[in-house]
């Protein structure tokens, strides 16, 4: 069960600068171009995610349909003011491409069994009877288990999960909404390790080639990442040369006081996945 509370498909206007951010992404990644990208020849293509190509600007503004899941004693636990503040994070990381999201429609669902959402049983039942058609529905939940994690969305379907402390984190939503535009961590090695040296940046790890080889820090003792943001790792790849990874990246798993923002590769991707396979939204 549930009641709708607002659904008004007008949202919350953040005014961001699109210069500035573009400016500060374009800082961060100029040191780390790499050649393979001249590989790529067509302007369309998802693999182009590498190139250092300039930005389109989408001019678009996503709905959203938030679901609010209360606990037992149909407590949510989580304030409009905290929804609020973290959609303004999201939309600033979003807005060197001109891309923005806004709350079309939000109600609570009083089924406590969803307050600690169970991955991936929870996600067919609840989509069947809360998902809004053509709008990126987010669940706010008190927990996801099991593993405990922050939140999860992927590539397919129209959904993410968000936790309470996904929504206090700096990094967590924009990072699931990375994924949710098709982006993967910077230390994926789904389809094989990425080296170093550059050289299968975009067959390997992210398919990325202005993310530099990285490696998930958070099993590592100890950490490679000083408080201070510097990477004293000294692990290598397979061919022997140490790691030297953006700190902070949003689809990495460093700490989110080290926060950077996306690359220019990462948001052109996001930008063509939604041109080519999410262009239904609205």
């Amino acid at each position: 069960m549930f009641i709708s509370i607002r659904n008004a498909c007008f949202g919350f206007l953040f005014i961001v600068g699109f210069y500035s951010g573009f400016a500060q992404i374009k800082k961060q990644t100029s040191t780390h171009v790499k050649q393979n990208n001249q590989r790529v020849n067509n302007p369309t293509s998802i693999k182009q995610a590498g190139s250092t190509a300039p930005l389109k600007c989408l001019n678009k503004k996503l709905s959203l349909a938030i679901h609010i899941v209360t606990d037992s004693l149909h407590h949510p636990n989580v304030t409009q003011a905290q929804i609020n503040a973290a959609l303004a994070v999201l939309n600033t990381d979003f807005s060197p491409i001109c891309l923005s999201f806004f709350i079309c429609k939000q109600d609570t669902i009083y089924n406590y069994q969803y307050y600690k959402f169970k991955n991936p049983q929870h996600i067919a039942p609840a989509n069947q009877t809360y998902a809004v058609a053509n709008m990126i529905n987010v669940y706010v939940v008190g927990s996801i288990i099991p593993p405990i994690e922050a939140g999860f969305a992927g590539k397919a379907g129209d959904f993410m999960v968000l936790s309470h402390g996904c929504l206090s984190d700096p990094k967590c939503w924009s990072h699931e909404m990375g994924h949710f535009f098709s982006l993967a961590h910077t230390f994926d090695t789904s389809t094989g390790a990425e080296f170093v040296d550059e050289s299968n940046c975009i067959a390997a790890g992210d398919s990325i080639c202005d993310t530099p080889a990285d490696i998930n820090p958070i099993p590592l003792t100890p950490s490679p990442i000083t408080p201070g943001c510097q990477w004293v790792g000294t692990n290598t790849d397979a061919h022997g040369q140490y790691y030297t990874p953006i700190i902070g990246n949003i689809m990495s798993y460093h700490p989110s006081a080290c926060k950077t923002p996306f690359t220019i590769g990462q948001l052109n991707k996001m930008l063509n996945w939604y041109l080519i396979y999410r262009n239904y939204l609205y």
